[in-house]
């Protein structure tokens, strides 16, 4: 009895072993066929189009932009498309549209390809356009090129490539945005005869400038907020209204320009904007300031003469100059320049009392003044009544050129006129 109780137990344990590993093993099953399953199907719409000359079937995954991995291959008078997912599709009738081309066509029981039945050996042309999948079944016969997209397919897929290129520029800026935190200055000056927006950037920013009816619209690169309220508190005459509006493109600048008014954009540098505004019927010349070269006077600076008759036309630096013929005669040896104030325009006067060419630059915040003449010109005494934009005035001599600095305590718009033979400043 004791030896059949001992066989016993161990058979019970070799029972109890087994169910246990069997549990495990169709746990392990379970787990394995609860995955898979838990795993949807690609869903995928199959058009079957009879061409001239050829048959095309479009395989279209409806969920997604792009195909999933898969393989074509023919044997046997079979063509087989198999995916590395499951898909679920619904076939057509292939066979009604594309009677001269497969007899039969089945999907897979694991749902991972579709088999088409041939009539006879056909090449296969394969394109893929995005989530679709085009395969030709292109005669012994066929000559010419091979077939193309239809050319809506061709300008849906260009719209969706200029649509990502503008979605990663668009992201692009964010982070530039975010990083950088690009800010902009924008300074309005005035002048009798014209205004100019100055805007000065952090960081280097493109700019894309455009006039539409009376609007004038400026776009830059980065989409930040900016504050109108100097602009639009004091509006030159020149500008109506001016808005704002900040996209996921960039900020856009409008201003509502008054009538006749004729803008004019220019990039100074890769941070820096200008926009002057002057009236179509302003007969005024205004000189804008240039730049000097490394903070020298070129040697082949242009000069020009005091007279309004005959203006001539703009240089190769966008700089305007005056000249003046005519023969003067003056005693003269010596000026000294006075200053005087009209509303808020300070007025720099060299009181000349003959032709006298001049021009004017600009570089690093100090103002330069070139005279070509043997007349000596001495500095201002009254500078007090430059009103603290600038509080030093140097005068040199060079031979038969007087050369003035003017070192600017703020940035303001110069300009430079002439009024009988004197020029203001």
């Amino acid at each position: 009895m004791t030896g059949l109780h001992a066989h016993g137990s161990n058979f019970a344990r070799r029972i109890a072993t087994m169910l246990a590993m069997a549990t495990v093993w169709f746990c392990l099953c379970a787990s394995v066929v609860f995955a898979q399953s838990t795993e949807a199907p690609e869903r995928v719409e199959v058009i079957a189009q009879g061409q001239a000359g050829f048959g095309r079937l479009i395989i279209r995954f409806r969920d997604r932009l792009n195909l999933p991995s898969y393989t074509v291959t023919t044997a046997g008078g079979v063509m087989a498309l198999e995916f590395s997912k499951a898909i679920d599709t619904q076939l057509p009738d292939v066979t009604e549209h594309l009677s001269d081309y497969i007899a039969v066509g089945r999907v897979d029981p694991d749902n991972k390809g579709i088999r088409f039945g041939l009539k006879r050996e056909f090449r296969i042309n394969k394109i893929e356009a995005g989530e679709r999948l085009f395969l030709d079944l292109i005669p012994p016969d066929w000559t010419g090129l091979d077939p193309a997209l239809p050319e809506e397919v061709v300008k849906e897929l260009a719209l969706r490539a200029e649509q990502a290129a503008l979605l990663a520029e668009r992201r692009r800026k964010e982070k530039v945005a975010r990083e950088s935190k690009p800010e902009l200055d924008m300074r309005l000056g005035r002048h009798p005869t014209f205004s100019r927006l100055v805007f000065d950037w952090s960081i280097p920013t493109e700019a894309k400038f455009e006039v539409v009816d009376r609007t004038a619209s400026i776009r830059f690169e980065w989409p930040v907020d900016v504050d109108l309220y100097k602009v639009q508190s004091d509006l030159p005459p020149e500008i109506e209204g001016v808005s704002k509006a900040v996209t996921e493109d960039g900020l856009v600048l409008s201003f509502q320009l008054a009538k006749e008014v004729d803008p004019r954009f220019f990039n100074e540098e890769e941070r820096r904007y200008t926009l002057d505004l002057d009236f179509a019927h302003n007969e005024d010349i205004a000189v804008p300031l240039a730049d000097l070269v490394d903070g020298k006077i070129p040697e082949d600076l242009q000069l020009a003469s005091n007279d309004l008759e005959t203006p001539i036309d703009l240089d190769d630096d966008g700089d305007r100059l005056i000249e003046r013929t005519g023969p003067s005669e003056s005693r003269q040896t010596a000026i000294t320049p006075f200053i005087n104030r009209i509303g808020g325009t300070v007025r720099l006067v060299f009181p000349f009392e003959q032709d006298t060419p001049a021009a004017v630059y600009k570089r690093g915040g100090a103002v330069w003044m070139v005279f070509d003449t043997h007349v000596k010109v001495n500095a201002p005494s009254d500078l007090d009544m430059m009103g603290g934009i600038a509080d030093e005035i140097n005068v040199d001599s060079a031979g038969e050129t007087q050369i003035v600095r003017l070192n600017l305590n703020a940035d303001r718009l110069a300009t430079l006129g002439s009024e009988g033979r004197s020029w203001v400043l």
